[in-house]
């Protein structure tokens, strides 16, 4: 039985704090989503196509994340340098000439800070592309609950069922009603994942896992119909979790969810994994990951 399994974040979750800004107009500013074979985007909630990437050619923007693991790596493409911080130690003045750009597998199981700030000069840009996190056990099964399961989740105020080609199974519920929320009961699971859609028009929502809250925002200039709204690991499998997502953003502003998933550890007599072995930290090294060809086309010709 395999003894470590990942979860990858894509760069358009809201569960990365960008600075300055999330999604912007020009990459001398800040950060700029862009698609593979869609490119930057002219007009709002145009969907994307293609694979995205946030790009920045401002000296000092940076993405923030906090996640659970015994490991990460970052993926993207800079011909610029950049500094990664993890727990507050630094690796400074990094660079890249391969789709990661930074990874480290020796993290102690548990919660974890990372900072990638970019440090571009004229002509220069880094874009990143997704997370991903590395747990240092058993590979878990996944169950997954579209947002028609009101078996499994409790709708409370103004709902409404969507539908939409380029959203997972089509549908989707959705409120713009502030206050209007949706809850679920669940145990013996290790963490846990909220999909759902960041678009232009959708705004502030509240995500409370056993009373625990975390503040976050789906809006963004393009329509992005299925990406990670929270993310949840380390979560203890003998206990009972309470899942609440409220819409707490003016009326009229949406909030639409796709799917709740479930990572539950399944039973095993084997004796315990071992950690991974003692690989250490690189950053630029390839790791078997396909270069996004279009993307590196578009930074060199800068």
């Amino acid at each position: 039985m395999a003894t470590s399994w990942n979860i990858t974040l894509n760069d358009t979750s809201p569960v990365f704090t960008y600075y300055p800004y999330y999604d912007g107009f020009g990459t001398g500013n800040g950060w700029q989503i862009w698609y593979s074979e869609t490119g930057y985007n002219t007009v709002f909630a145009n969907p994307g196509v293609g694979i995205s990437a946030h790009i920045t050619s401002l000296p000092g923007a940076n993405v923030t994340l906090s996640f659970y693991g015994t490991g990460i790596e970052l993926h993207g493409t800079a011909n610029c340098t950049f500094d990664v911080s993890v727990d507050g130690i630094f690796s400074s003045s990094l660079s890249s000439t391969s789709d990661v750009l930074y990874s480290k597998q020796t993290l102690s199981e548990g919660t974890h800070s990372l900072t990638l700030t970019a440090h571009p000069t004229s002509g220069q840009q880094l874009a990143f592309e997704n997370a991903v996190i590395y747990i240092a056990q058993a590979i878990p099964q996944m169950a997954s609950y579209s947002n028609t399961n009101t078996t499994f989740l409790n709708y409370t105020g103004n709902w409404s069922a969507g539908t939409d080609t380029h959203v997972p199974g089509s549908t989707f519920h959705f409120t713009e009603t502030m206050g209007s929320s949706v809850s679920t009961t669940f145990g013996g699971s290790s963490a846990v994942i909220v999909q759902g859609i960041v678009n232009w028009g959708n705004w502030q929502y509240t995500v409370s896992l056993n009373g625990t809250q975390s503040v976050l925002n789906a809006s963004s200039f393009w329509f992005i119909p299925d990406t990670t709204l929270f993310y949840e690991g380390g979560l203890d499998p003998t206990q009972n979790y309470v899942l609440n997502i409220a819409d707490t953003s003016e009326d009229g502003n949406k909030l639409a969810i796709n799917s709740v998933k479930l990572y539950q550890p399944q039973p095993t007599t084997l004796s315990s994994p071992s950690k991974p072995s003692n690989t250490g930290e690189i950053a630029g090294t390839i790791v078997g990951g396909v270069i996004l060809l279009a993307l590196v086309d578009k930074i060199s010709t800068c």
